[in-house]
């Protein structure tokens, strides 16, 4: 395997939330990162801009979560 020790593979797709290139990594033994915290990290940096306010990560996440019922 080319997989090196302690990998983390981070995919910008928040659907699916598992990529076939995160599918691989996982497979392999390495950690995963999908597209929902930058998604996450968007929305509140937009909200911001747009409202002044600074919306919790985690109300955002929580949100998703019970959107998708997965994350």
């Amino acid at each position: 395997s080319v997989l090196k020790k302690n990998v983390v593979g981070i995919d910008l797709v928040y659907s699916p939330l598992e990529t076939p290139f995160l599918k691989l990594i996982k497979s392999l033994g390495g950690e995963i990162i999908n597209g929902i915290p930058i998604l996450i990290n968007q929305a509140i940096s937009g909200l911001e801009i747009i409202t002044g306010e600074r919306c919790p990560y985690s109300i955002m996440h929580n949100a998703i979560r019970t959107k998708l019922k997965t994350v």
